[in-house]
């Protein structure tokens, strides 16, 4: 005889409730997950170890985030272009450096 399968379950470990949250992305040197939260202008982390939250107001809508080698985050804006993200925790904000790649088609 086989043992009954148990329901699929789920348990939220961070109640943000994000509009459009999307493009998460895992940093293994800090066991975190970075995303964003395009709607709201906001770039989140999450350590589910540690159970951590933070987040940033972004300078726009983001689309998406990438690592960079030297720690900082390239993010991706509406207008096509990419931008490098510093965090200053302190602030909640990040200061950017604004680099535009033509769109193509």
């Amino acid at each position: 005889m086989t043992e009954p399968m148990s329901e699929p379950g789920a348990t939220c470990v961070y109640d943000l409730r994000a509009g459009l949250g999307e493009g998460p992305v895992w940093i293994s040197s800090e066991n975190a997950v970075y995303f964003v939260n395009i709607n709201d202008h906001q770039i989140h982390r999450f350590s589910p170890g540690l159970g951590e939250t933070a987040h940033w107001i972004a300078p726009n809508k983001v689309a998406f985030l990438m690592p960079a080698d030297d720690g900082s985050f390239l993010a991706g804006l509406p207008d096509g272009s990419i931008v490098s993200l510093r965090s200053m925790a302190a602030s909640r904000k990040f200061w950017t450096s604004k680099t535009t790649f033509p769109a193509t088609v």
